[in-house]
């Protein structure tokens, strides 16, 4: 079996701009089918928002069309 190498924030700035908005829309998803496990969740909105601030930082450069 293969094993699948987590994404890092450095895979995710790599992404074009839809693609990661698609993986922004699928962490949200995620976040909320997990909202009994606070832990995991504040642990996904770490991940959520580093996400963001690869968005902010496309915005600030003009780089999101």
């Amino acid at each position: 079996m293969e094993s699948v190498k987590p994404l890092t924030i450095e895979d995710l700035k790599q992404y074009p701009n839809d693609l990661l908005m698609d993986e922004i829309e699928e962490m949200i998803s995620y976040i909320v089918c997990v909202e009994e496990d606070g832990d995991k969740q504040d642990a996904l909105l770490g991940i959520l928002d580093s996400m963001l601030d690869i968005v902010r930082e496309r915005l600030n450069e003009g780089g999101i069309e």
